[in-house]
């Protein structure tokens, strides 16, 4: 044996006393090398696995953190150790009990053609390391948010899958509405019963089911066990069921995401009947159709300024001063899930660009001898150079001072052409217009934009703040991102501060500005007899 090679058994001998599996992924989490154990852990051979992304490995609930981690592994060169839980996989003939749990850590290494090369490891959880409770056993049920990650992910990744909706009525219905945890996690743990699945309560007596694999149960199956834990917990009710295929059919990936956004939403708001007004009951195709009926009346919406702003402070944790307003669109007589799903069928039309002029119109002209304003815009705007003029020239004809403007980059849609968003950002930073990634950690693409793009700010998912509050894992989580935003010189803002205790622990943690009712709900801008407010803000100039 050569010098070399006896290092590189060594080396290999070193990553198998720890782990089970080792696996290399691309930037994006697709596994180009795969040895070790996988038969016994996943029941097939690693060869199988190659092509496939790395979130299939990963139970449901753990798809949407993995989809975050790959790109944060990408940026900081380390994933530290974390207990996850594994998808389930035929049993191996003579192996015994396989823990449905390991330790995933990973390395990043740059390769010859610049990219870089992700390297995983699955190891055993070691004994005495307190396991995380699956969202099948006794934890606490994927809500809405939850299911459409790991739905988009499913869609992204082109895995087949569905997702199963079931609405309760009658007696049942209101007593779920009156609030009744026990039994509304029964009939979530009642949807749990096949492998591979993710299930939770979207809405008081509404829930949702997301199957994967080639033979998933039946919903006339799922429905008929949620009708036994109403029957033993002594309730009547009836159970309707709905199914939503997770394919693409006529349409692209975006198209296809926004159209389960719009499925799931309106069947959050409105159950089997909401799905149904919503033009969706048919499934995710009919979403093109819908959307071409409503464009004229989108478009109207958007010229005759059918819409308002309200605007939310974001507050100096350190001071508690008032730093900015977020503009947050609002229309009559919807709420913000009715703005979001007004905002998702507008990019499904193609309208992006005329919203985002729009609102950066009235931000502009509420800003020009007022506070200073941040203002949404989609990915499809920022990488168009019609938008970049229309909205510089936008800019000058208002005369907004320099500093007196922010744009925060949302992840609606994506940004595609990332070197068009780049000079973008760049015209506008030079215009005096700081830059802020918006919902940062909600999904992959915001670690791609940071790494992209010259930011001022970046804004925190208000879930990982919410999370942070009880989960130690989330708290870690949320650390490692503060530590991507300081590398890049970026300052902090968390979302949802809604208590003391919250605005205390990310002030802990090194946030710098934070966004929430504690600090004030949406609404009008202070006026004139507000001279704290004017002071603390009004000639400030963005970093």
């Amino acid at each position: 044996m050569s010098p070399g090679e006896g290092a590189r058994e060594r080396f290999v001998a070193f990553a198998f006393a720890a782990s089970e599996c080792l696996i290399e992924t691309d930037p994006l989490g697709r596994i180009l090398f795969a040895v070790g154990a996988f038969r016994s852990r996943f029941g097939c051979e690693a060869e199988a696995l190659v092509g496939r992304p790395i979130a299939t490995l990963l139970a449901p609930e753990e798809q949407g953190l993995i989809a975050t981690a790959i790109p944060m592994l990408a940026l900081r060169g380390r994933l530290p150790p974390s207990v996850v839980n594994l998808a389930a996989g035929p049993a191996a003939p003579s192996a015994g009990p396989v823990s449905s749990q390991a330790v995933l850590s990973g390395l990043a290494l740059p390769g010859q053609d610049g990219q870089f090369r992700l390297c995983l490891t699955l190891g055993t959880v070691p004994l005495g390391l307190a396991p995380i409770q699956a969202a099948n056993g006794n934890g606490p049920a994927p809500q809405a948010a939850g299911l459409l990650r790991a739905a988009e992910a499913r869609l992204q990744a082109g895995s087949a899958g569905r997702l199963g909706l079931f609405e309760i009525t009658g007696p049942a219905a209101e007593r779920l509405a009156r609030g009744d945890p026990i039994l509304n996690g029964a009939l979530a743990t009642a949807l749990q019963a096949g492998p591979g699945t993710l299930a939770g309560s979207v809405a008081p007596g509404r829930f949702g089911l997301m199957q994967g694999g080639e033979a998933p149960l039946p919903l006339g199956e799922s429905a008929a066990a949620m009708t036994r834990v109403l029957e033993q917990s002594g309730v009547s009710g009836q159970i309707k069921s709905l199914e939503l295929l997770l394919t693409h059919d006529g349409m692209n990936e975006a198209q296809a995401v926004r159209a389960l956004r719009h499925a799931l939403g309106a069947f959050t708001r409105g159950g089997a009947s909401g799905l149904a007004a919503a033009g969706m009951g048919d499934g995710l195709q009919a979403f093109l159709d819908l959307v071409a009926k409503r464009r004229g009346g989108y478009r109207r919406t958007i010229a005759e300024r059918r819409f308002r702003l309200d605007y939310q402070p974001i507050c100096r944790l350190a001071d508690r001063q008032i730093h900015h307003f977020e503009a947050l669109l609002r229309l009559d007589g919807a709420g913000s899930a009715g703005v979001g799903e007004f905002v998702n069928l507008v990019e499904g039309a193609g309208l992006s660009e005329e919203l985002d002029l729009a609102v950066a119109a009235v931000a502009a002209e509420a800003s020009r001898d007022g506070p200073s304003i941040a203002f949404n815009i989609s990915g499809y705007s920022a990488q168009s150079p019609h938008f970049r003029a229309a909205l510089l020239a936008l800019l000058d004809r208002a005369r907004v001072p320099a500093g007196r403007m922010l744009i925060e980059l949302t992840e609606s849609a994506e940004v595609e052409d990332e070197d068009e968003a780049a000079i973008t950002i760049a015209a506008l930073r030079a215009r005096g217009v700081a830059a802020c990634i918006d919902d940062f950690g909600a999904g992959a693409a915001s670690f791609r934009y940071l790494r992209a793009f010259r930011v001022d700010y970046v804004k925190l998912d208000g879930s990982f703040v919410q999370a942070a509050a009880t989960q130690e894992r989330e708290r870690s989580f949320l650390a490692s991102m503060l530590d991507l935003a300081r590398t890049v010189g970026a300052q902090t803002v968390a979302e949802r501060i809604e208590t003391e205790e919250d605005a205390a622990r990310m002030l802990a943690l090194g946030v710098d500005f934070g966004q929430g009712w504690l600090f004030g709900r949406p609404g009008k801008l202070p006026g004139p007899a507000a001279p704290k407010q004017r002071r603390a803000i009004g000639h400030e100039v963005w970093r």
